[in-house]
């Protein structure tokens, strides 16, 4: 039996993002979208779906979890057992089923029969077949439970919501942003001869938490020496020496919301062709940022910027992409897959969009550069959400 004492120590433990409306307005956001492609039941089965609609938010992002969304009636959240309790703490979803949380492959079969107990049988399901967290035995165990309904790819219908942000969660990109700073700079500050890329990694993790970041979405990345040129490589025990670049990439986090960083360092002076690489993204990313206007096309903004790349040389690698879209995030990365600075896109610049403008060059294995910043589109242009002085560092000896 749960007493009242019980009661009132769980609602002092409640933890909103977002005041009730905000979810309220999105998931009717979201229902309008249901009823324009004619989906019945929606299961969004993306975390940073749910709790983009909810608020819910868990350690264990692989665990499963599932938001029902009927087009009429109250939402359902499918949870691990040892997840009620966060459901409860971060949002207002009054009903919630579960499963144990070491019995996962029993998930399938029990949302069909959440979903028969919805009422009506439903003649089209919308799943999010095409982002993490549906299984092909999930996919499979529906299909089977209801031959009749209509599989639709829902893909889409959350992440496009979210691609423009509101004034609340721009609030939180700005103090995300101020986390990842404080993480550069402390990173800046550890770079020396003869210091592991470890120790500059724990400096910058250990300042960003000191600033108020939650766990992070990616840890601090930091690239050194010999493996300075290795795409998504990590620090890894490496004594940094004289003349070494140093790679620096990390997010600090608020309420999930992450606003990027990226930065290069050498320890003494900077070759000429690091110089010179350096130089050039820097340039490519004014370029990007002269061209940021809301209502431009993104095939209109990265074809204009696209420019800024002539000249380099043919072996280094080049991103199609010219900023991603980065906003509600869990490990293990924190990339929103909404709408990119790209080529061949007709969507429009909106203000409230999100972005990592970064420019990273490299030559595998050999030598890279890059700078970037967290921006966020306004109505006359953007605002730059991690504001730091993006230079190459040279160390000194």
């Amino acid at each position: 039996m749960i007493t009242s004492a019980a009661r009132d120590q769980s609602q002092q433990l409640k933890a909103y993002a977002f005041q009730q409306t905000e979810y309220d307005n999105r998931v009717l956001r979201a229902r309008e979208k249901m009823a324009e492609a004619e989906i019945d039941v929606l299961l969004v089965t993306d975390l940073s779906n749910i709790c983009y609609l909810t608020g819910f938010q868990t350690l264990v992002s692989d665990w499963y979890s599932c938001l029902i969304i009927p087009s009429q009636g109250d939402l359902v959240l499918h949870v691990c057992d040892l997840e009620v309790a966060l459901c409860r703490v971060h949002t207002n979803v009054e009903h919630i089923e579960s499963i144990r949380w070491n019995r996962m492959d029993e998930a399938a079969p029990q949302l069909a029969q959440i979903i028969a107990g919805l009422g009506r049988t439903p003649k089209s399901i919308g799943l999010e077949s095409r982002q993490r967290g549906l299984t092909p035995y999930a996919y499979a165990t529906i299909c089977s439970a209801f031959p009749n309904a209509i599989m639709a790819d829902a893909s889409d219908i959350v992440f496009h919501l979210r691609a423009v942000k509101s004034p609340a969660e721009i609030a939180y990109m700005r103090k995300a942003g101020a986390y990842s700073v404080a993480g550069l700079l402390a990173a800046e500050a550890a770079i020396q001869e003869g210091v592991m890329d470890n120790e500059v990694a724990a400096a910058a993790s250990a300042a960003m938490i000191r600033a108020g970041s939650e766990y992070f979405s990616i840890d601090p990345i930091i690239r050194a020496g010999d493996w300075h040129a290795v795409v998504h490589s990590s620090f890894r025990r490496n004594r940094i020496r004289q003349g070494d670049t140093v790679i620096m990439e990390m997010s600090g986090v608020h309420e999930r919301y992450n606003a990027p960083i990226y930065s290069t360092a050498v320890v003494g002076r900077a070759s000429d062709d690091t110089r010179r690489l350096a130089d050039a993204a820097l340039y490519c990313v004014e370029t990007l940022y002269s061209n940021l206007r809301p209502g431009r096309t993104m095939h209109d903004v990265a074809t204009s910027t696209k420019s800024a790349l002539r000249g380099l040389d043919e072996r280094i690698h080049l991103n199609e992409y010219f900023a991603y879209p980065i906003g509600l995030s869990f490990p293990p990365s924190w990339p929103e897959n909404s709408v990119w600075i790209i080529e061949g896109s007709d969507k429009v610049l909106t203000p409230g969009m999100c972005f990592h403008a970064v420019r990273s060059f490299r030559i595998f294995g050999v030598i890279a550069a890059g700078f970037s910043d967290a921006i966020a589109i306004t109505e006359t242009g953007y605002e730059i959400l991690t504001p730091h002085q993006k230079r190459l560092l040279e160390v000194p000896n």
